[in-house]
């Protein structure tokens, strides 16, 4: 127990609010609770517990692909935000000149200022705008998750800030009730934080739907569904010995472009990416409910033409110009984990997942981007340019091959 909650502590009460507003946060921590709602709810307390509460801030780091930090910020007369910060927002003007930054950068994991007494010691452009909106008092902690100086070094913990309009500012009990109540907030939104990373992580690195199996327990080598998908396999052209005589960083440049026009038409049409394999993109388009083949087959063939009408953008100003063989087939699939128990892979196996990728081997001997198969072409509901029947290395029967008619 911390001396906040001695029952010897000069401001503990009898009846003790703010203990039941940290049983609650606790008790709700364990629920995974949306942390927009749960920080309202916590403010609302607060406030309830008699603290006269104007606004509550919130900042914390995160590790995902697209965002460096979130923020939580709540008005007792305007509600309630969240936002995500982009990477690189730490080394603007704003944050630079934040308690926020003076705290990581000073070693200070406690701040308060009177805002209604001068001079204030630190001054900041924030706190001119919190006076001038009639607020007295500002109170902030950093609390590190982990050890401090590794946690400051990472920027890996919470910071919160308490203000106050009521006269006078906070009371001197104010100020212990909020520091009691800031250790559990910092508890439950640490275990929000590393669960919302753990989801992000497993959605930039396998993809959402695998991402998702992974976090719901599918975890074992030899875990896996025979499912009907419509499947998707791109592969760039020649980008072998462009490799070999452009600079490693200009290709490694090419290469994300090129996944962003095709992996990423992939996934505006709701589509999962597997996997990358070199410069290949492994997508499927999964099939559910009422008509569920024939609505893949669309977004499929969607995503297709979207990733064509983006390479065609990029190649404006592309040199050479990138060229892609991208096949889609429709047929059964083993989606499960292969590999070794110390390191699996969450993939798609069977004769459909071969047969797409020989089917795009053949887009550039018929001089097209874009290939469906016989088994597919009758869900699109499009009228496909039939390319005749053609047999594929590795597979027994030939198969009908269909084309864009745009391509054509």
């Amino acid at each position: 127990m911390s001396e906040h909650e001695s029952s010897t502590h000069p401001f503990r009460r009898a009846d003790d609010p703010i203990r039941r507003v940290n049983d609650w946060i606790v008790a709700e921590a364990l629920t995974g609770p949306e942390p927009v709602s749960f920080c309202i709810e916590v403010c609302r307390r607060i406030v309830a517990a008699g603290i006269p509460l104007a606004r509550m801030s919130i900042g914390m780091s995160t590790l995902h692909p697209l965002y460096e930090g979130i923020s939580f910020d709540w008005t007792r007369d305007e509600g309630a935000t969240m936002e995500r910060h982009r990477h690189g927002s730490h080394l603007e003007a704003r944050f630079r000149a934040s308690p926020t930054e003076y705290m990581l950068s000073s070693g200070h994991d406690d701040l308060r200022v009177r805002l209604d007494i001068g001079p204030r010691d630190p001054d900041f452009p924030h706190f001119e705008e919190l006076a001038a909106k009639g607020c007295t008092d500002f109170l902030a902690a950093l609390v590190a998750f982990g050890s401090e100086p590794e946690a400051r070094i990472k920027r890996d913990g919470l910071y919160v800030s308490w203000v106050t309009d009521a006269a006078g500012g906070f009371s001197d009990r104010h100020l212990v009730d909020l520091r009691r109540v800031q250790e559990r907030l910092a508890l439950a939104l640490k275990l929000f934080q590393r669960e919302r990373v753990a989801v992000n992580m497993a959605a930039a690195y396998l993809g959402r739907g695998v991402g998702q199996r992974v976090l719901d327990g599918h975890i074992r080598r030899g875990d896996a569904d025979v499912i009907p998908a419509v499947v998707l396999y791109c592969d760039m052209r020649d980008s072998t010995p462009l490799a070999e005589v452009m600079p490693w960083e200009a290709f490694l440049g090419r290469l994300n472009r090129y996944f962003e026009c095709t992996a990423g038409a992939v996934v505006a049409h709701r589509g999962d990416v597997l996997s990358y394999i070199g410069d290949a993109v492994l997508a499927t388009f999964g099939i559910s409910g009422p008509d569920g083949a024939a609505k893949a087959a669309r977004r499929a063939v969607a995503a297709a033409r979207d990733a064509v009408g983006r390479v065609d953008a990029l190649n404006a100003t592309e040199t050479p110009p990138i060229e892609f063989g991208l096949a889609l087939h429709h047929g059964e699939l083993l989606f499960g984990n292969i590999g070794i128990p110390d390191r699996l892979d969450f993939s798609v196996i069977g004769p459909t997942a071969n047969e797409v990728a020989r089917l795009q081997g053949l887009s550039k001997t018929l001089g097209r981007s874009v290939l469906v198969s016989g088994a597919l072409a009758p869900l699109t509901g499009e009228a496909l340019a039939d390319l005749g029947w053609h047999r594929l290395r590795g597979v027994r029967e030939p198969i009908n091959v269909f084309g864009l008619p745009e391509e054509g």
